[in-house]
């Protein structure tokens, strides 16, 4: 997938969708079914998942908990780091396009659209074959 990244009002209808959320609480309402939200919920509780995708047939639904660092240079780092994991994520799915959704922080997208794009970045250029 090559990084474009542009700011949207919401996701088309293809779009595979990211929810950054600080808890279970900030995802928004009408998102997920009652049985996905428990599903959410006890996923986030007994294992500590960070990531939970949800497969739409063609499209993913992905929620991604952003934790709660006290400094905001090691948040952003984090973000850095699981946006870069996602991308794996996003490759190995064959995924063309992405929305990023953080209803209530704003001020986390970009860091975590940062590490999907440096997670794109190949050294095809100098590779031997």
């Amino acid at each position: 997938m090559l990084p474009k990244i542009v700011a949207t009002t919401g996701a088309g209808q293809t779009d595979s969708v990211v929810c950054l959320a600080g808890s279970v609480k900030e995802i928004p309402s009408g998102m997920f079914t009652r049985q996905e939200m428990a599903y959410i919920r006890e996923r986030r509780e007994t294992e500590k998942a960070d990531r939970i995708p949800f497969n739409r047939l063609g499209r993913w639904e992905i929620v991604q908990f952003t934790g709660t660092d006290a400094d905001p240079a090691l948040r952003d780092e984090r973000l850095r780091k699981e946006g870069d994991r996602l991308q794996t994520f996003l490759n190995d799915h064959h995924v063309k396009s992405v929305t990023l959704i953080a209803a209530d922080h704003q001020d986390l997208l970009f860091p975590y659209a940062e590490g999907l794009a440096l997670g794109c970045y190949r050294f095809q250029k100098y590779k031997t074959k």
